[in-house]
């Protein structure tokens, strides 16, 4: 597998803290968040990880209950104003979630 150089000012660096801490939280046995992908760039990307954002220990399981709080509305938001499909007319309300759908996976590539 390649590695990738990263230099990023302290603004953009931010993203790398939360990949960072979404790939601790992933490789922990009891995980509450499950971010292969995660992994799979920390382990590529050439950056000081442990030296700018420490070990993420205390941090990680945080940051992972955090998203899943996130994703837990969201799910109830579908459930609770989406009949059907997302795209139906009768999910207007979703339409943002559609949105971050797609621009998710243009960055993933899938």
């Amino acid at each position: 597998m390649s590695s990738v150089d990263v230099s990023l000012g302290p603004v953009p660096e931010t993203l790398l803290w939360t990949l960072w801490h979404r790939a601790v939280e992933a490789r922990r046995p009891d995980r509450v968040l499950d971010d292969p992908l995660a992994v799979e760039l920390v382990e590529r990307i050439e950056f000081p990880f442990v030296e700018r954002f420490g070990d993420g220990e205390r941090l990680s399981q945080w940051q992972a209950l955090r998203a899943r709080c996130f994703d837990d509305e969201i799910r109830r938001f579908i459930s609770a104003h989406v009949a059907g499909e997302i795209d139906s007319p009768e999910s207007v309300k979703a339409k943002v979630i559609d949105v971050a759908e797609r621009l998710d996976s243009a960055w993933t590539g899938v």
